[in-house]
């Protein structure tokens, strides 16, 4: 009777252990993968940027966690497009949320432009204008990236860009 009851036992276990492994392939298969192709996370400009950090000494630790868990994400950011340096070069640019806003009232914080890079070989649907506002969709990168020779923050936020579209 004791045997009996040990192979029900097993029996069971078999089954359950069966189910359970066809039902995490199947979740898994469907719900589980992220496609290739995944809708991007909307990102508020103006809220990512707003903590204060020092400019000089800044480290990973000093960005809030709702940022760095971004790292890596696709995301879709509406900002302003700015460049000085180099009007017509749309392959490197900032964005922040309000030109005027970043270089007049608050002065400039690395904390409140991200900087932006078009992958070579491809060419952006659309050119913006320095101080004109557009929709970035990209691959989202946090972490301080300093000047080698002056050691002085260049970055915290960063974008490998996919695609940049006209503000509707």
């Amino acid at each position: 009777m004791m045997m009996a009851r040990a192979r029900v036992a097993w029996i069971l276990f078999a089954g359950f252990a069966t189910i359970g492994i066809w039902s995490w392939c199947f979740y898994y298969c469907y719900y589980g993968r992220p496609a290739a192709n995944a809708i991007p996370q909307g990102v508020n400009l103006k809220g990512l940027g707003f903590f204060e950090v020092d400019q000089r000494h800044a480290t990973i630790d000093d960005i809030p966690m709702a940022a760095r868990k971004l790292d890596g994400k696709r995301v879709k950011i509406i900002g302003e497009v700015w460049n000085p340096d180099n009007v017509n070069d749309i392959r490197h640019f900032q964005l922040t949320y309000a030109v005027t806003d970043e270089t007049t009232r608050w002065g400039p914080k690395v904390q409140r432009f991200v900087h932006c890079t078009v992958p070579d070989g491809t060419e952006p649907a659309y050119n913006p204008n320095v101080g004109e506002p557009a929709v970035v969709t990209a691959t989202f990168h946090v972490g301080v990236e300093r000047d080698p020779e002056t050691g002085s923050i260049l970055s915290v936020f960063r974008l490998d860009v996919d695609d940049i579209k006209q503000v509707e």
